[in-house]
């Protein structure tokens, strides 16, 4: 004998996966934006020199700017791509909630809404981050040019390059594409076929089975 488990709503693998990685892309955008988006440092080549050299370091929100040591004000360089960035991956988030509960009530509406609120938020993510990059490139551009024409590099050693803090921001915002895209592909493959209860699991009991022909006789021993 056999008996249901209580009925569950299906939640496709793929969709939950879809949902974890908007999570995951606004996580990496909002890390990405404290952590370095442009570093450039300048060394004395000669080790016994008592020049500190110079540094420049950029993120989302700040940049810090030395010279022999102390500390400069660096002017024309723009910061102000912190906040965009944030509410981009709050957006992006908010979606991943309204998909989680979609998932978890098998709400059809609430899944499309979720994709909507995710697909504007990585959109918006995508086009900040992209900014973002055209700065740091000018950036990168403009200290090679400096420091070949002035021939720093005969006397400093200099480094500069993209940062850890735009890498993560840039594979956040295209990982929250990406998810909206594959999202809408696995839910219109679906269909309404997602919203059905998933199939009931059957427990079996310790209870003998009772034949198609009736209750089993028992013959007594010796009996033929």
């Amino acid at each position: 004998m056999t008996t249901p488990n209580p009925v569950e709503h299906r939640r496709p693998r793929l969709l939950v996966l879809v949902v974890l990685a908007w999570v995951a892309a606004a996580a990496l955008a909002v890390g990405g934006s404290f952590a370095p988006l442009f570093i450039e440092s300048e060394r004395p080549s000669s080790s016994s020199s008592q020049d500190d050299g110079s540094s420049f370091e950029l993120t989302a929100w700040d940049h810090t700017s030395t010279n022999h040591g102390k500390e400069v004000d660096q002017e024309g360089v723009g910061t102000a791509f912190g906040l965009p960035i944030t509410v981009a991956a709050a957006v992006l988030f908010a979606g991943a909630l309204i998909g989680i509960g979609a998932l978890l009530t098998g709400s059809d509406p609430g899944l499309r809404w979720s994709s909507g609120v995710a697909g504007a938020g990585s959109a918006v993510l995508l086009g900040s981050v992209g900014t973002v990059a055209m700065q740091a490139k000018a950036l990168s551009d403009e200290f090679a040019h400096v420091t070949t024409t002035v021939g720093r590099s005969d006397y400093y050693d200099v480094q500069a390059g993209i940062g850890n803090g735009l890498w993560m921001m840039l594979f956040g915002a295209v990982l929250g594409v990406v998810a909206v895209a594959v999202g809408l592909i696995a839910r219109n493959r679906l269909g309404p076929d997602w919203l059905r209860p998933a199939e009931p699991e059957q427990i079996e009991d310790d209870a003998p089975a009772t034949p198609s022909f009736g209750v089993p006789v028992i013959r007594p021993i010796g009996y033929d």
